[in-house]
């Protein structure tokens, strides 16, 4: 297992894109759970339009209908990531952008993950670290104001906001969910996102905070994980 924590700050979703360059590769099978209307927001690397030329099976799902409408996928449907509506050793690769914060039951959804992954298979995922100074203050704001916060900061449609868990967001949890699962954990990444996740003065705080906890040697606070897993 490689685990790294890079202080020099990159987007996350960046950062998630080069991840998908790499192990989306010609033929594969693949998943997108939480596929929504792409595969990322990044700007740099490969986007989700090249992306999905490469897959000979691309399919995704989602808890909302708008994945039905999703014009990369192969085949799309409206479904919970605890019961994949897939046969067992179906795919290659999983993945999934900024879900499993949202995962009420992380355990239950990485066993399913284990089940529709072929032997060697990989499972991909970027998610905010509840180390985080700001994330962690976030679970204790009410859901009515975080889902604002959500809408007028993130700009993320209304719609899109779902509620969150967090269960699935320390790199002790990673760790013990993934082995509870029958999955390896090959990477995990701890690093910064740029923009940080407040706007303007606060967001120049949060980053200072960050950087006197790296500084400090508390270098579990940066705002990201980056995960890979890997079935045996």
């Amino acid at each position: 297992m490689a685990e790294r924590h890079p202080d020099r700050p990159v987007f996350h979703q960046n950062r998630y894109a080069a991840e998908l360059d790499e192990f989306v590769t010609e033929g594969i099978s693949w998943l997108d759970i939480g596929a929504g209307h792409k595969m990322h927001d990044g700007w740099l690397g490969a986007s989700s339009a090249e992306l999905a030329t490469r897959p000979s099976y691309f399919a995704g799902c989602d808890l909302g209908e708008d994945v039905l409408e999703n014009p990369y996928l192969h085949d799309a449907r409206v479904a919970d990531a605890a019961a994949l509506p897939w046969d067992a050793e179906t795919f290659d690769l999983v993945s999934a952008n900024m879900v499993a914060e949202h995962l009420e039951d992380p355990e239950g959804v990485l066993r399913e993950i284990h089940r529709v992954l072929r032997p060697g298979g990989r499972c991909l995922f970027v998610t905010p670290n509840l180390r985080h100074p700001v994330v962690r203050a976030s679970t204790i704001v009410p859901k009515g104001p975080r889902r604002w916060f959500r809408v007028l900061v993130d700009g993320a449609p209304d719609e899109d906001v779902f509620p969150t868990y967090y269960r699935l967001n320390t790199t002790d949890d990673v760790r013990a969910f993934a082995e509870r699962a029958g999955l390896q954990v090959e990477q995990l990444e701890v690093f910064m996102s740029e923009p940080p996740i407040l706007p303007s003065l606060f967001g120049r705080m949060e980053t200072g905070v960050v950087s006197l906890g790296h500084r400090l040697g508390a270098r579990e606070i940066a705002s990201n994980l980056m995960v890979r897993l890997r079935k045996p």
